[in-house]
């Protein structure tokens, strides 16, 4: 039996997007910017804020469904600055002009997935990324900055490999991380920008999930 599944995204707290006008052919154009990227998804958000985002799925009645995989999140760097001390303090980092990436997730949300061949979470043993936890949430930091000239920390496409990462160039494994789940509807994770002193600019999220026996957006 086949069975339609869609992504739901929606915001728990106050979203403040960068203002955009031009359209959504440009990676700075605020609100324009949401939907697919390539096929994956974007939600962009203005520097210096933070949004709670809840990602359920739903089949075609709109009735949630349980299942188990991965949600992958991509392009988690910095703008302008690479960070230069992080071994012992995530939130150690001069300010980057434009802003850096964070993650939040509940610690219990994330497992193995029924059937996995990968940890809860999977990140390249090279990466780029600093990790803390705080009171039952895990953080995921930024601490480089990104490739804005040939955008190879960009991806627009995910084959759905079971490689998880395979595919991806060596930047854009080292500034991703995939994150296990069983048995869910849903999952909620905190999107911030720390920091920043180009208040005018926004920045970009990008995802998608592996399901067991199937990919979705």
């Amino acid at each position: 039996m086949v069975v339609f599944v869609t992504l739901v995204v929606e915001n728990t707290s106050p979203y403040v997007p960068k203002d955009g006008t031009m359209g959504p052919t440009a990676n700075t154009d605020g609100h324009y910017n949401n939907g697919v990227l390539g096929n994956l998804g974007q939600i962009n958000q203005k520097i210096r804020n933070k949004v709670d985002l809840k990602f359920s799925w739903e089949n075609s009645n709109g009735d949630p469904l349980s299942l188990s995989g991965y949600f992958i999140f991509y392009d988690i760097d910095n703008g302008y600055c690479n960070c230069t001390s992080v071994s012992n303090d995530c939130k150690k980092c001069h300010d980057c002009p434009g802003g850096r990436d964070k993650i939040d997730v509940t610690e219990s949300d994330i497992s193995v997935p029924d059937y996995g061949f990968y940890p809860g979470i999977v990140i390249d043993p090279e990466t780029y990324l600093c990790q803390s936890v705080k009171n039952g949430k895990r953080s995921f930091w930024a601490t480089r900055k990104g490739n804005y000239f040939e955008g190879e920390d960009n991806p627009e496409y995910w084959g759905g490999d079971i490689g998880i990462l395979d595919e991806l160039t060596s930047f854009q494994k080292r500034v991703t991380v995939a994150l296990g789940f069983t048995d869910k509807s849903s999952l909620d994770i905190t999107y911030e920008i720390v920091g920043g002193k180009y208040i005018d600019t926004g920045r970009n999220l990008v995802f998608s999930a592996a399901i067991y026996d199937c990919l979705t957006l």
